[in-house]
């Protein structure tokens, strides 16, 4: 079972994959799973979803640049708790067939474990909680757990230009049109 533990009272790098630390964003405490470590670095990702946000009003699918991109670097990074925004570090990640650097970015396809598809093109690698996924969405699923809607993954879909991957409620994964799963 996973612990739940405020984040300014543990050390981070102590963390072990699936423990649960609580950060606040906008004054509110949120749940966030330790998805990924290097050492003494830790990856952590948000359980469920907070709020909605349109992919991209254009109806187009990149993600670099797109206004969900600037949302979460920007204004919801703003939302998160100042003793925790400054440890925040960028990271890597591929979008697009290209690298950029990000402090808060959406998950893609192959992080959360998605395998292979022809429909979504390989972009990082698959973290270390959601390693061993299988088709029945196991570890997606518990990442959502809880959640009533979808949301968005960075990934594009390469068989139509205005769809986005996404995972579902029950943690499938699937690919939406970038306005109407606002």
């Amino acid at each position: 079972n996973a612990k739940k533990e405020s984040m300014a009272a543990v050390q981070l790098g102590t963390k072990n994959l699936g423990d649960v630390v609580k950060v606040k964003v906008n004054n509110q405490p949120q749940d966030f799973l330790v998805v990924n470590k290097s050492g003494n670095a830790v990856m952590l990702y948000m359980k469920g979803y907070y709020g909605t946000q349109v992919f991209n009003p254009n109806n187009t699918n990149p993600y670099s640049g797109s206004p969900i991109d600037k949302y979460a670097n920007e204004t919801f990074y703003n939302l998160i708790d100042a003793n925790i925004r400054g440890q925040i570090i960028n990271s890597s990640i591929v979008s697009n067939g290209s690298t950029i650097q990000r402090k808060v970015f959406l998950p893609s396809f192959t992080e959360l474990g998605g395998g292979t598809h022809s429909y979504a093109p390989n972009e990082g690698t698959v973290w270390g909680y959601f390693a061993g996924i299988n088709s029945t969405g196991s570890n997606t699923k518990r990442a959502y757990t809880g959640s009533q809607n979808w949301a968005w993954l960075r990934t594009p879909s390469t068989n139509l230009s205005s769809y986005a991957w996404i995972v579902g409620v029950n943690g499938s994964l699937g690919y939406g049109n970038g306005v109407t799963y606002a």
